[in-house]
């Protein structure tokens, strides 16, 4: 007898639920905590080059220092495994070739729509 929606949903969730579950077993950090971790550690990035040279311009973030700071807070305060760390921070950190197309990135767009009218 085929199932109905509920029960796809359900048997969904439960796989799911048993995915991420394995993941956190194995020290291997989902990509929600692993953004948060990038997130909070570019805001820790960006306060620590907070400093009297850099008010003239932008401040200078060091992604050195972002990932070293993401990978800290996710071994040293979430307890995951740092092999599995470091793979997944390569992994999301990695140029992927729609980081290259145009719809994907506005500033790309923006600077192929000026390249146009140069023309």
């Amino acid at each position: 007898m085929p199932k109905t929606i509920a029960e796809h949903r359900r048997y969904d969730r439960e796989r799911k639920r048993a995915e991420r579950h394995a993941m956190r077993a194995a020290g291997i950090p989902p990509v929600s905590t692993l953004n948060g971790a990038l997130v909070e550690a570019m805001a820790y990035a960006l306060a620590k080059s907070d400093d009297p040279s850099q008010r003239e311009g932008a401040p200078t973030l060091q992604l050195g220092d972002v990932v070293t700071a993401a990978a800290a807070i996710l071994v040293d305060r979430y307890g995951f495994d740092r092999r599995h760390v470091r793979d997944r921070l390569k992994q999301v950190l990695r140029p992927r070739p729609e980081h290259r197309w145009p719809s994907y990135v506005p500033s790309l767009a923006t600077r192929e729509c000026a390249a146009r009218h140069m023309d």
